[in-house]
């Protein structure tokens, strides 16, 4: 049996179990998964542990991420992802991704992890375009990067992949995944 029929008989299954919620509209989201070769060469990934207190999933483990803002087309963003061009990566043809994989989507992705772990994948920019008006919560990051003129740094990420929320949650995201 394959992962896929396997997923899908869990999934079938499941719906069987009970009525399915009412279908939710997908929100469109994006992750990043920081990983290494560690010292005895097996990968390690990194995950972080959501608060007790979302109204998703809280509790759970997840690597960060979450969904895309409307403010997230306004940060200053630097090159796109790559997609993996040797064996260690899968290959994807971006044509059929593209108009989902949209600058906002890795802005969101380096916005994300930026906020649940710190770090800040940026490059300098020449640019000293004055910032874009945004409410106080956008601005912090936003007006950081302008005033140290960087800008966040997507060309550092892989494209890995998308996945959909399955349909018998309440609710849906449409994550596309970036590896670092």
């Amino acid at each position: 049996m394959s992962p896929s029929s396997l997923y899908q008989d869990a999934l079938s299954h499941l719906m069987s179990l009970a009525t399915p919620p009412p279908p939710s509209e997908l929100r469109a989201s994006a992750s990043i998964v920081p990983w290494r070769v560690g010292g005895d060469r097996r990968t390690e990934v990194f995950w972080v542990r959501r608060n007790l207190t979302m109204g998703v999933l809280g509790g759970w483990r997840a690597f960060p991420g979450g969904g895309v803002s409307p403010a997230d087309k306004d940060l200053p963003l630097h090159g796109k992802p790559t997609v993996g061009t040797d064996a260690s990566f899968p290959r994807y043809d971006l044509l059929h991704f593209e108009p989902d994989l949209s600058p906002a989507t890795f802005a969101a992705a380096l916005r994300e992890l930026w906020e649940e772990t710190g770090l800040l994948l940026t490059t300098p920019i020449q640019d000293n375009t004055p910032p874009i008006e945004r409410t106080a919560s956008e601005a912090a990051l936003a007006t950081w990067l302008a005033e140290n003129h960087l800008a966040l740094d997507a060309s550092r990420l892989v494209f890995a992949g998308r996945w959909i929320t399955p349909p018998i949650s309440a609710f849906r995201f449409d994550t596309r995944f970036f590896l670092w």
